[in-house]
């Protein structure tokens, strides 16, 4: 005849899966945020998981970090002169995802301008863009470049919203300018990242008569 399992076996069972789903729900809790297809308004941003193969940390944006990553606007249609343009700016909340890699690293090559290609063309496949016309006004994501560094925002608007997604990256190690020739990268040397994505603000608070 089989036996019974006891109160004591099953009590012990039931423990172990107490244990189990609680070391479970804090591993989840620290991944980073993948924001893929992310809802929020009832709007779906469709902003991509961030690009594989790397170590993102994630942190909440400080100051510096949301003047550094801005959201740019003018009213380009609305005037008939390009010397008459007025320009703002938008200042969003939000999340940014750092990493960096050194050449030692085995994937210090796919950092850098290939990650910026790599994320572009997925921006770009789920509607996002530099720049959007919204009326009268230009709404576009801030953008730097050179040898050595580059800044590149994307800027998506729904229902008078707007939100950024911004990738940087600069090098360090020692630069290298021979005459007549582009200027190279002497290694030892290290690439920084860093992809910032903004919470929706209200295009509204910022533009009148929208």
């Amino acid at each position: 005849m089989n036996k019974k399992p006891s109160l004591k076996k099953i009590f012990k069972i039931f423990l172990a899966l107490v244990v189990l789903l609680f070391i479970v729900s804090i591993f989840i809790k620290k991944r980073p945020s993948q924001y893929e297809d992310v809802k929020k308004d009832n709007i779906n941003w469709r902003i991509p998981s961030l690009p594989d193969g790397f170590n993102w940390v994630e942190s909440d944006a400080n100051q510096q970090d949301i003047e550094n990553n801005k959201i740019l606007f003018n009213d380009r249609y609305k005037k008939s002169s390009e010397k008459n343009v007025e320009t703002g700016y938008i200042l969003a909340p939000g999340k940014i995802y750092t990493v960096k890699l050194t050449d030692k690293d085995w994937n210090y090559k796919d950092a850098g301008y290939s990650t910026d290609n790599l994320l572009r063309k997925s921006l770009e496949g789920t509607g996002w863009s530099s720049s959007t016309r919204v009326g009268n006004h230009v709404v576009y994501g801030t953008a730097l470049s050179g040898v050595q560094s580059s800044v590149t925002g994307y800027v998506r608007v729904e229902s008078d919203l707007v939100r950024t997604v911004v990738l940087s990256y600069y090098y360090e190690g020692n630069w290298i300018t021979p005459d007549n020739e582009p200027a190279y990268l002497q290694c030892p040397c290290s690439v920084n990242m860093t992809i910032f994505i903004s919470e929706p603000v209200s295009l509204k608070d910022y533009i009148k008569n929208l």
